[in-house]
């Protein structure tokens, strides 16, 4: 049976609705009939397979926060959070769930807004509010949202080229200067990345990027330093979201097809191939190698490609310390095969990451742990002032190539330098070869 409350804030006339699993409020601006705001909720269902939201049982799920521009920044958001925490107290659910990432990317930057506020500063919310699979969403999916267009730290960062005639590549090396203090730790595997792609990409390149979530970044960091780039992305809604935060960045170009679309690409014509999130997402086996062969496939002789992967260590380890002790005999760990368990992701194994680039018969050149131990370690992190934070990051670019380190980080980038030919023949000589050899072992 639908049960309707209505509210007075400020100017707003604030309803809600709960009509059986749902739980809906809106917020209207007197005189006007479009909604100012409005918050989505259901009550998660663990009989009801078609809900993935989370595993929580008996709770309340936030699935969409919106502020209409012009109404932000007027406490309207978080009005209607409250009034989410109170509907949760009078029908005694034993959880407030939300995520930073919710399906079908709806809203996506008011609630990335929302939790980077609320995850970092404190205040009431943080201890009402669980941010569930938080362990799923990779480290650059919130150092996207904390360098987005919505609170220019992406500008800040790599540089405005409409206004800023200034190098951006000065303005990332001394970044620091630049990084929110509330996300230095997600903030570290961005400006890692960034770190090695422009030791490597030093004149203007043309740039393949295979997949666009959580890592369109790093397309627009090296379409605004001049290089030509061109995104492979499947999905519409991510597709669109990068259209929109790339509107007026001259040299990128979007391509919403299936990933199958790059046998068309012809051979050897990208200077660098990005490939961050194909390897991570739920595709099979078999088709994370045909994209690794594609990639390799594609660059030029010369090039180099990319290829991120989740470690599978990591994910236990920080599930562990940083979310619950009790991860390891939960559903989410397999206590047989020793990995963690994802609806969302396909996580890989360092011997499952081997295992491709044997299938494929192509020898990675190096690799580097993009976050390192930042996201063990982020309270600290926080504390650091700007230099102290330099500093370590100065480190953490040495640290984060040393194998023995590479399981202690969230995200493990591949490098390979397709080797120079010619009629044929590698030009590289022996001695590259085996250094080559001893790096993939």
């Amino acid at each position: 049976m639908e049960e309707k409350m209505a509210y007075i804030f400020g100017d707003y006339l604030v309803e809600f609705v709960k009509d059986g699993e749902k739980l809906n409020g809106e917020a209207v601006l007197t005189g006007e009939t479009t909604p100012a705001g409005k918050v989505s909720c259901h009550f998660y269902n663990h009989n009801n397979p078609e809900d993935t939201s989370h595993n929580k049982d008996d709770s309340l799920h936030i699935d969409i926060l919106r502020v209409q521009a012009g109404h932000d920044k007027k406490g309207l958001g978080t009005f209607l959070i409250k009034k989410v925490l109170e509907y949760g107290e009078k029908y005694k659910v034993k959880h407030i769930t939300t995520t930073p990432s919710p399906t079908g990317r709806i809203s996506m930057e008011t609630l990335r807004r929302f939790y980077l506020k609320f995850k970092y500063q404190s205040g009431f919310l943080p201890k009402k509010i669980e941010f569930v699979d938080e362990d799923y969403l990779m480290a650059d999916v919130l150092e996207e949202a904390s360098h987005s267009k919505g609170n220019d730290s992406l500008d800040r960062i790599v540089g405005d080229t409409s206004s800023n005639k200034q190098n951006s590549e000065g303005a990332v090396n001394n970044n620091a200067t630049n990084v929110n203090k509330a996300s230095k730790a997600s903030k570290v595997a961005y400006l890692t990345v960034v770190h090695f792609l422009d030791e490597q990409l030093k004149s203007k390149n043309d740039v393949l990027q295979i997949g666009a979530s959580g890592a369109s970044v790093y397309g627009i960091y090296l379409a605004r330093k001049g290089h030509h780039v061109t995104v492979v992305e499947p999905k519409k809604d991510e597709a669109d979201m990068l259209q929109e935060d790339t509107r007026g960045i001259e040299r990128l170009t979007i391509i919403n097809q299936p990933y199958a679309v790059l046998y068309d690409i012809e051979d050897e014509c990208k200077d660098a191939v990005l490939c961050f999130g194909p390897m991570y997402s739920t595709l099979s086996l078999e088709e994370k190698e045909e994209i690794i062969r594609e990639s390799f496939r594609i660059c030029k002789p010369g090039g180099t490609v990319f290829i991120s992967f989740m470690s599978n260590d990591m994910m236990i380890i920080e599930n562990t310390f940083n979310s619950d002790y009790d991860f390891m005999i939960g559903p989410r760990f397999d206590k047989i095969t020793l990995k963690a368990v994802s609806r969302k992701m396909r996580i890989l194994t360092f011997d499952e990451i081997e295992s491709l680039f044997r299938l494929c018969d192509i020898k990675y050149t190096r690799r580097f742990a993009a976050e390192g131990v930042a996201m063990l370690i982020r309270d600290k992190m926080e504390d650091m002032n700007e230099k102290q934070f330099n500093r370590w990051l100065n480190y953490h670019y040495i640290l984060c190539q040393k194998p023995e380190l590479m399981g202690c980080s969230n995200h493990v980038v591949y490098v390979i330098d397709k080797p120079k030919t010619v009629d044929g023949e590698d030009k590289s000589d022996d001695t590259d070869t085996e250094n080559q050899e001893k790096s993939a072992e």
